[in-house]
Formats: C-alpha cells, sequence, structure tokens
C-alpha cells in the first residue's frame, strides 16, 4: 500500500483526533526516513554512500572483523546482497578481504583506513542526525517507554500480518 492510501484509510475512519495526529505524524517520518535513506552522502572521503553499503561498513566497523555470514544475520539481510555490496566496497578500497592463517576456508572482512573514516563519520552523523530523538526517549517515565514499545511492536504486527 502506499503512504497515501494509508494515510487516507486512516483520515477516513472516525478516529479520535489526537490518534489521527500521531498516525499522521509517523507516516510521515516513514517517509522521511525513506528520502533520507536513499539519498547516496558523503562520509568525508569525497564519495558517496548509499544507505546499504555504509551499513556493511558499519557492521565490520562494530565488529572489528567479520565474515559474510555474520554481516548477514547482523543486518537481517541476505548472504547474497550482502555479497554485492561487499564486493562494491572492496572495489572502492574500504574493506580487506583475507583467511586466517589458521582456517584457510572462512573469508574475513576488515575496514581500510578509509573505510574507518566511513565508519567515523557515519557515526558522528547518526548521533547527530537522532540525538533528540534519544533524548525525548531518554526522558520518558517506563510507562510511557512501554506505551511507546507497545506501539511499535503494534505497527510492527500490523506490517507483517496478511
Amino acid at each position: 500500500l502506499s503512504l497515501t492510501i494509508i494515510v487516507n484509510l486512516v483520515y477516513n475512519n472516525n478516529m479520535k483526533p489526537q490518534v489521527q495526529k500521531i498516525t499522521q505524524l509517523y507516516f510521515k517520518s516513514i517517509e522521511l526516513f525513506n528520502e533520507m535513506m536513499a539519498q547516496p552522502r558523503d562520509y568525508g572521503t569525497g564519495e558517496e554512500f548509499y544507505y546499504s553499503e555504509v551499513h556493511v561498513v558499519e557492521a565490520i566497523g562494530d565488529a572489528g572483523e567479520i565474515n559474510l555470514t555474520e554481516i548477514a544475520i547482523a543486518l537481517d539481510i541476505s548472504k547474497s546482497a550482502v555479497s554485492k555490496v561487499v564486493k562494491k566496497l572492496l572495489a572502492r578500497k574500504c574493506i580487506n578481504k583475507y583467511k586466517l592463517p589458521d582456517n584457510q576456508k572462512e573469508v574475513l572482512f576488515s575496514l581500510t583506513e578509509k573505510g574507518e573514516a566511513v565508519y567515523q563519520a557515519h557515526e558522528r552523523f547518526g548521533h547527530r542526525k537522532f540525538q533528540n530523538t534519544v533524548t525525548a526517549m531518554e526522558s520518558m517515565s517506563k510507562e510511557e517507554l512501554n506505551t511507546l514499545e507497545h506501539f511499535m511492536q503494534v505497527l510492527i504486527n500490523d506490517v507483517v500480518a496478511e
């Protein structure tokens, strides 16, 4: 369903005004987040990186060294999707590919200096971009956080329901 259809369903329903407003804000946040993710961004290397690329860099940076299967699990995406991104990152010299001397079967990845620069810049970007959100949630009471968590779980359940 498109965002417009969903919003029309919401507005043509007899919801309380505050429920309508919250629903509108929620769907607007999804729309804006999707737009942000679709735009490549320069993380200080003079090259632009897409969301999928920078999040593979992030998974590798978080782990220090990691194999393809572990990246797929960490990002909850297929190994073939990870493989495609890894090939791009190798070509762009953002990651290293190697085998350990005592295990020639397992292929591991780590960040190059360029990859580390992207990783650090992405960390700073995420901190700046979402600090207000984190601060707002940290100021909530346990009850408010429980309500928010419940609301988000209901939304997830609605999305995955058939």
